[in-house]
């Protein structure tokens, strides 16, 4: 998952804390688009080391666009003074509905005719509404090297690497199957 916020993020590497929590109100954006931004990367990365190993497996980004989920009204934005709610209001008004704006994800997950390192989004104007279709990801997806310099970031700080990733995953005896309860 990511935003079209990833394309007007800058994300630099050269710098700790790479993602850092914001300390400053109007940065909680800059954040979250650096975020999104290293999700592009981090899927493009994916896309290139599994088709160095020969999968078919696919990388593919889901957008859902301007969707009314609360984000910018709940947590750590409920409380970011009356500009800030006014603004969160006037997303909200013209924001879609959520299960519209889950809809790329399933369209990318189920449409085998997407190539990896697809980018879905909304259809619509500015990626609001409407049925999603693969688009141009942008410079972001472009950049393989930032790319390739995340994901050597990432395995490096936790200690996971993508060579101990190969393979399906094992599968357990009967006696040991998780149980799950929905208490």
């Amino acid at each position: 998952m990511s935003s079209e916020q990833h394309r007007v993020s800058r994300l630099d590497l050269d710098r700790e804390p790479y993602l850092p929590r914001s300390r400053r109100a109007g940065d909680s954006l800059g954040v979250y688009g650096r975020s999104k931004q290293a999700n592009v990367y981090l899927a493009a990365e994916l896309q290139r080391l599994v088709q160095i190993a020969g999968s078919t497996l696919r990388s593919v980004v889901a957008v859902p666009g301007l969707t009314g989920t609360g984000v910018l009204s709940r947590g750590a934005n409920a409380d970011r003074g009356h500009t800030w709610t006014m603004l969160a209001s006037l997303v909200h008004l013209v924001a879609k509905r959520v299960a519209q704006g889950a809809w790329p994800l399933p369209y990318a997950v189920t449409d085998e005719s997407l190539p990896g390192d697809a980018h879905i989004v909304p259809s619509g104007p500015l990626q609001g509404f409407g049925r999603p279709v693969p688009r141009d990801a942008g410079r972001t997806a472009r950049d393989r090297g930032a790319a390739r310099r995340l994901w050597e970031l990432s395995e490096r700080l936790t200690g996971v690497h993508h060579g101990e990733l190969a393979g399906p995953p094992p599968v357990p005896e009967a006696d040991e199957a998780p149980t799950f309860s929905l208490r």
